[in-house]
C-alpha cells in the first residue's frame, strides 16, 4: 500500500521515536451549593462550615493528601463547599505538619487535625478563626468533624474505584467478545478502539503486526484526529525504537512523560521536529499469543502522566486478543488448505462467542476440535479454587459421555495446566520420552495437550488422543493451540454469564440472596414436599437511627454486618436472603422450628460479639427482632408461611418497644416515635438503666414545677433526664457493667457518651434544648468537667439540672460498682459541692423539694 499522507511518513518515525505532542496541565472548580447532586462528604463539609460559622469561623479547607507534599483543595464557608482541583503544596506549611505528625496543630486562630483512615493519612482539615479563644474552643469539634470525613474520603475513594474497576471489566469483556468472531483486522482494531475509548482518554491508536518473512515490524492501523484508517508502514524488526524494542522483548513500555524517551538516546528523534513536538505519554504493548510475539499495540495521548498503571493493565488482556486476531490472519494468508482449516476456526470462534452456558461451549469445543484433528477421545479440565485441574467434560465418537471415576487429569496435563505451554507427541516414543501415562486410552500413539488461555490466564486444558502416529504435524498443533485460546475466552465467557446470573439473584448491598431468589427457592422445596422446612424473619432493631444519625453508609455496613453474622450461623443448605429494607429472610430446609430456633440462637451470640465500628471509632452494638414460621403447621405456601413468620416478628418488635410505665398515674409528656426508640435503646442496655430512668422521669417533672418552668421547658427537661445517657448504648457492656473502677482508658470510652449521644438527638425533632443536657450534663460549674471544660454560666441552664437529677439518682440507687445511699447522705453530699460541681441556685431547690 502506498503512503497516504505526511503524518503517515510521521507514523513511521512514531513508532521509533513518537511526535504526539503535549497538552499544558489544567485546573478546574467546582462549586456546591447543597443541591441533590452533592455527595455525602460535601453536604459534611458544607454543614460542618454552617455549625462553625457561629463560632467565628472564617474559612474551611480539607487539604487531600497526593503525595509528595501535594494535595487538592476542598473549601467551605457559609454552609458551601468549593473544590479546587488545582495541586497545592503543603511543604514547609502547619498543614504539612500535622499530616506529617499525626496530630492537630494549634496555631493562633488556626486549628489543623489530621485526617486520617485506620493507618492512612487522607490529609488535613484547616479551620481559620476569627480570634484564638473561638480556635482553641473548636478543637475537640474539629478532631471529630476530621474522623467522620476520612470515613467519607474513603467511601468516597472505594465506590470511585469499583466503577472504574467495574467499567473496566465491561470494557475488557466487550473488546474481547467483539474480537472473538471477528477476522477483518481492520474492523477489529476499530471495535478494540471504540470500547477502549470508553474508559481511556487517548489521541492516537496504532496497531503493528510482525512479517517473519522479511523481519519487518508492519504498522497497518492508524487512528488520529478522530480518523481511522488502514496504513502500511514498514520499519527493521532490529531498530532500536520502542516500536520495535517491544516486538523484540515481548515487554511492555509505559512512558509518562517527554523526559521518558530519553533512554532510547537522541537518535531516535526526529531532528527535525522541536523538543515541544515530542510525545508526551504512551504505552506500547506487545502482541503475544502463546510464546509468539505477533506485533503491538500504542496508546498516545498529547497530556503528560495520561497513562499509569490501570491504563496498561487494560491494555493488556486486549493486547491478547488482538493477537489472537493477528494469528488468525496469518493463518488466513498461508495456503489454501490453511485457508480451509481458517474457516473452521471461524466457526468454532462463532459458535462459542455466541453460547454463554458451559455445558453447550464444552461440546461445542470439542465438536469443532474433532473437524480439525483425528480425536476419537477428547476431554477437558479445568482449573478450580480447591483443586489444581478437575475434569469437567468428556468428548467420545461425536457425543459427550458421562464421565467416570477413572477419568482424571494425568500428569502432564497438570503440567500444562501448570506452565501454558502446549505438549504435542507423535509417536509412543515421544510419549514415553514425556511421561504421558496411556490410561485415558490405551491405544494411543498421539497425543496433543494444548492450555486454555484467555488472556495471562490458565483456565485448563484440553486433551486430544489419536491410535495413529503423527495425527498432530505442527500445522495442527498450531490450530489446536488456537482452539484451546478460542476455548479460553469462551470459557471465560461462560464464568461469566453464570457469575452474572448468580449476581441477578444476589442483593448487592450485603451479597445475600434477594427477595425474587429466596422465593423461588423456598417454593421450590416446598414444591419437593421437603419435610421440616422452615422461615425466619429478622429485621435489625432500630435501624432508622444508623441512618438518621451517622449516615447510609453507616447503615450499609450496619445491613452488611448483620448479613456476615448471618452466614457465619446458617448452614450450607440453608437460604439467606436479604427480604427487603433492613428485613432478611431464611430457609432452612429441615429441622423445622427447633432448628430455626438453634439458628437464632447462635445468630444473636455472634451479634453480642461483633458490634458494628461507628464513625466516632466506639463499637455499637447490634440486635435483630425475628419471627420463625414451619410447615405444614404453619402453612403449606410460601406466602402463608412468610405472613405467619412475619406476624411474629411484629409481635416480637411490640413487645420488646412497650413504653415505660410510671407508678405516680400522673401525666407525663407524650414520646415521639423516633424519642421512643432511642429511649428503647437505653433500656435494654442494662437493668440499672432501666431503673436509672423510672426515677430521674418522676425526678424531672417534680424538679420542674418546684422550679415553675413552662410547658416546653417542663417538657425539654423531662427528655434531657430521659434521654442524657442514651450515648452509652455505643459503650461496650464490659465497661457498662464493669463491678470495679474503670481504668483510664476505660474511663475515657465512657466519657465520649455524652458526644456520642449528643449526636444521636441532635437530628430528632422536638429534641433542640434536651440535646444540650445529652451533651453537658457531665460538665462541672467550676470548668472541671467533660467533654468541653464549660463553666458556670456558660453551661446550658437545662443541663446543671440534669445534672443535678443524674448526681442524686447515682447517689440513691444501686449501681454495678457503687451501692446506694441514704437520701439525706446524698443531699448532704449535693450541698458540699454547690458550687463546685453543682449549680449553687439550683441545689437549694433541689433539696427542698426532697424535703417536702
Amino acid at each position: 500500500m502506498k503512503r497516504q499522507t505526511s503524518r503517515a511518513h510521521e507514523l513511521q518515525k512514531f513508532t521509533q521515536s513518537s511526535d504526539c505532542g503535549r497538552v499544558a496541565e489544567t485546573s478546574r472548580s467546582v462549586a456546591v451549593t447543597g443541591g441533590s447532586s452533592e455527595s455525602a462528604y460535601e453536604r459534611a463539609l458544607a454543614l460542618l462550615s454552617h455549625e462553625l460559622a457561629a463560632q467565628g469561623l472564617v474559612e474551611l479547607i480539607v487539604w487531600r493528601c497526593g503525595g509528595a507534599g501535594l494535595c487538592s483543595l476542598d473549601r467551605a464557608s457559609g454552609g458551601a463547599a468549593e473544590r479546587d482541583i488545582c495541586d497545592a503544596s503543603t511543604l514547609g506549611r502547619p498543614e504539612g505538619a500535622a499530616i506529617a505528625t499525626r496530630q492537630t496543630q494549634v496555631l493562633g486562630g488556626a486549628v489543623i487535625a489530621p485526617i486520617a483512615f485506620e493507618t492512612r493519612i487522607l490529609g488535613a482539615l484547616s479551620a481559620h478563626f476569627s480570634s484564638e479563644p473561638r480556635a482553641a474552643a473548636a478543637v475537640t469539634h474539629i478532631e471529630a468533624s476530621a474522623e467522620r470525613l476520612a470515613t467519607l474520603l474513603e467511601v468516597s475513594r472505594l465506590a470511585q474505584c469499583n466503577a472504574t474497576a467495574s467499567r473496566d471489566r465491561e470494557v475488557v469483556v466487550a473488546a474481547l467478545q467483539a474480537m472473538a468472531g471477528g477476522t477483518e483486522l481492520h474492523a477489529i482494531c476499530d471495535a478494540v478502539r471504540r470500547h477502549l475509548g470508553r474508559t481511556i482518554d487517548f489521541d492516537c491508536l496504532v496497531v503493528a503486526r510482525t512479517v517473519s518473512e522479511s523481519q519487518e515490524l508492519e504498522a497497518f492501523y492508524l487512528y488520529e484526529s478522530g480518523v481511522p484508517r488502514e496504513v502500511s508502514i514498514r520499519m527493521p524488526l532490529g531498530s532500536d525504537g520502542p516500536g520495535p524494542t517491544v516486538a523484540a522483548t515481548g515487554q511492555s513500555l509505559l512512558f509518562r512523560h517527554t523526559s521518558d524517551w530519553q533512554r532510547f538516546g537522541a537518535s531516535q528523534v526526529d531532528k527535525d521536529l522541536p523538543p515541544s513536538d515530542l510525545p508526551a505519554s504512551a504505552i506500547f504493548a506487545p502482541l503475544r499469543a502463546g510464546a509468539a510475539t505477533l506485533g503491538i499495540v500504542s496508546i498516545q495521548a498529547e497530556r503528560p502522566g495520561a497513562f499509569g498503571y490501570r491504563e496498561h493493565a487494560l491494555l493488556e488482556p486486549i493486547a491478547e486478543g488482538l493477537a489472537l486476531a493477528i494469528a488468525r490472519s496469518n493463518l488466513q494468508h498461508a495456503n489454501e488448505d490453511a485457508r480451509i482449516e481458517r474457516g473452521v476456526m471461524v466457526d468454532v470462534a462463532r459458535a462459542l462467542a455466541q453460547d454463554i452456558h458451559p455445558a453447550r461451549v464444552f461440546e461445542e469445543v470439542c465438536r469443532q476440535t474433532r473437524l480439525l484433528v483425528d480425536s476419537p477421545d477428547i476431554y477437558i479440565a479445568l482449573t478450580h479454587d480447591d483443586a489444581p485441574l478437575r475434569m469437567v467434560h468428556h468428548f467420545c465418537d461425536a457425543a459427550a459421555v458421562p464421565l467416570e471415576a477413572e477419568d482424571v487429569p494425568s500428569p502432564r496435563m497438570l503440567d500444562v495446566a501448570r506452565k501454558g505451554k502446549p505438549l504435542i507427541c507423535n509417536t509412543r516414543a515421544e510419549m514415553s520420552a514425556a511421561g504421558v501415562p496411556s490410561e485415558l486410552r490405551t491405544d494411543l500413539n498421539s497425543v496433543a495437550i494444548v492450555p486454555l488461555r484467555a488472556g495471562y490466564a490458565i483456565l485448563g486444558v484440553l486433551h486430544c488422543g489419536s491410535p495413529r502416529e503423527h495425527a498432530y504435524p505442527a500445522s495442527r498443533a498450531d490450530l489446536l493451540i488456537a482452539v484451546g485460546e478460542q476455548a479460553g475466552i469462551a470459557v471465560t465467557n461462560a464464568r461469566m454469564f453464570e457469575a452474572a446470573a448468580d449476581h441477578s439473584n444476589r442483593d448487592p448491598l450485603t451479597n445475600l440472596l434477594n427477595h425474587r431468589a429466596v422465593m423461588v427457592g423456598l417454593q421450590r422445596l416446598l414444591a419437593e414436599r421437603t419435610p421440616g422446612v422452615a422461615v425466619v424473619l429478622l429485621d435489625v432493631e432500630a435501624f432508622r437511627l444508623f441512618n438518621t444519625t451517622f449516615g447510609h453508609h453507616v447503615g450499609d455496613e450496619a445491613l452488611r454486618l448483620v448479613a456476615r453474622c448471618i452466614r457465619g450461623s446458617a448452614g450450607e443448605e440453608d437460604l439467606v436472603s436479604r427480604y427487603g429494607g433492613d428485613e432478611f429472610l431464611i430457609v432452612l430446609p429441615e429441622g423445622g422450628a427447633a432448628s430455626a430456633s438453634a439458628f437464632l440462637d447462635r445468630l444473636r451470640a455472634q451479634l453480642v460479639t461483633s458490634p458494628l465500628d461507628s464513625p466516632s471509632g466506639v463499637p455499637i452494638p447490634i440486635s435483630c427482632c425475628a419471627g420463625i414460621a414451619a410447615a405444614p403447621a404453619d402453612g403449606t405456601t410460601r406466602e402463608t408461611l412468610v405472613a405467619a413468620a412475619d406476624e411474629r416478628l411484629q409481635a416480637e418488635r411490640n413487645g420488646s418497644h412497650a413504653r415505660i410505665s410510671y407508678a405516680s398515674g400522673r401525666a407525663h409528656p407524650t414520646l415521639s416515635d423516633a424519642q421512643e426508640g432511642l429511649l428503647v435503646a437505653i433500656l435494654r442496655k442494662d437493668l440499672y438503666t432501666r431503673a436509672h430512668i423510672h426515677f430521674v422521669g418522676e425526678t424531672a417533672l417534680d424538679f420542674a414545677e418546684a422550679l415553675g418552668l413552662d410547658a416546653e421547658m417542663t417538657r425539654a427537661l423531662f427528655l434531657g433526664s430521659l434521654l442524657h445517657d442514651v450515648g452509652k448504648i455505643c459503650i461496650p457492656d464490659t465497661i457498662i457493667s464493669k463491678p470495679s473502677s474503670l481504668a483510664p482508658a476505660e474511663r475515657k470510652i465512657m466519657q465520649r457518651h455524652t458526644m456520642l449521644g449528643y449526636e444521636l438527638v441532635r437530628g430528632v425533632d422536638g429534641m433542640d434544648i434536651a440535646s444540650l443536657a445529652v451533651l453537658h450534663h457531665h460538665e462541672r460549674v467550676d470548668g472541671r468537667g467533660y467533654p468541653y471544660g464549660l463553666a458556670a454560666e456558660a453551661i446550658p441552664s437545662i443541663a446543671r439540672m440534669v445534672t443535678i437529677i443524674d448526681a442524686f439518682s447515682a447517689m440513691v440507687l444501686d449501681r454495678p460498682y457503687h451501692k446506694a445511699i441514704a437520701d439525706d447522705a446524698a443531699k448532704t453530699e449535693l450541698r458540699r459541692c454547690s458550687g463546685r460541681q453543682f449549680d449553687a441556685g439550683y441545689v437549694p431547690i433541689f433539696c427542698r423539694l426532697l424535703d417536702a
